[in-house]
């Protein structure tokens, strides 16, 4: 893979210049954002139902910025689901702690 330009390093991080660079987007489209109002007692539910089981949870977006990530992790593996909204991924985040409630 080729070097990012100097222009490319100027708009910011220089692993969002590789990731512009490799995949010719440039992450300018709407953004996704956590911090919306929401259901935030979920994830403090979410956090407690998968430490009781061994588990963890990572948030985050994607790199575009255009997608919420929720990743699981739970008896060795890791499992990244993706959402256009923070609502989507609290609906997400609510139903996973059910289910955690029953593992």
């Amino acid at each position: 893979m080729a070097k990012p330009t100097a222009q490319q390093k100027l708009k910011g991080n220089p692993l969002d210049a590789a990731f512009m660079h490799a995949t010719g987007k440039s992450g300018k489209g709407v953004e996704a954002h956590w911090n919306q109002s929401g259901d935030w007692e979920a994830l403090g539910e979410l956090l407690a139902a998968l430490e009781s089981v061994g588990g963890a949870v990572m948030l985050g977006r994607t790199r575009d910025g255009g997608q919420l990530t929720v990743a699981l992790y739970h008896n060795g593996e890791k499992q990244a689901h993706y959402f256009d909204n923070q609502t989507e991924a609290l609906v997400y985040v609510r139903a996973v702690v059910e289910v955690a409630g029953a593992l």
